[in-house]
């Protein structure tokens, strides 16, 4: 499945607001998260991140060449995220653009969380307290809200959001 860079920039666009969204919902779920500030940007390379800054708070990056490369035939399961969804059956391990890009949304925001919890120090970045933010928005069925909202926002002619990505 291939896709122009302009259209993963209006997907990868669509990944910033689907985070800011999730930052107001669980703001309000969780008083922690309500005095961080969530900054959004689109990178043009491949990289996909979440900082934290002094003056500027949390700043997540959503690359568009990552957008791009995930919908490359086997490329999906390669990404940390694509294996997440593989092994601990998130989305039950179906990778889909839509199920693959709300994954990295939630993937990218539950570092936001963790550090605001104290879930994360120097050299222990995706550990128990990180995956089991994960968990807990899968079981509040935040995924779900996540990719219903990518599907209404990132809709492109020709591209089918629900389509399996190919494994090989």
């Amino acid at each position: 499945m291939t896709i122009s860079t302009g259209e993963a920039h209006h997907i990868a666009t669509t990944l910033c607001v689907l985070a800011a969204r999730l930052h107001l919902t669980r703001s309000q779920a969780e008083s922690t998260l309500s005095s961080v500030t969530l900054n959004t940007r689109v990178g043009r390379g491949l990289k996909t991140y979440c900082r934290f800054k002094p003056q500027a708070g949390a700043v997540i990056t959503f690359g568009q060449m990552m957008v791009i490369d995930q919908l490359r035939p086997g490329q999906a399961q390669r990404w940390l995220t694509g294996r997440e969804m593989l092994n601990r059956g998130y989305f039950a391990g179906v990778l889909t653009p839509a199920t693959v890009f709300s994954h990295v949304v939630l993937h990218e925001y539950a570092h936001v969380e963790q550090v605001m919890t104290g879930g994360r120090s120097r050299n222990s970045v995706h550990n128990a307290p990180f995956y089991a933010i994960l968990d807990e928005y899968y079981a509040l069925d935040l995924h779900n809200e996540v990719r219903d909202r990518l599907r209404e926002y990132a809709r492109l002619p020709n591209f089918d959001l629900d389509q399996r990505l190919s494994r090989t």
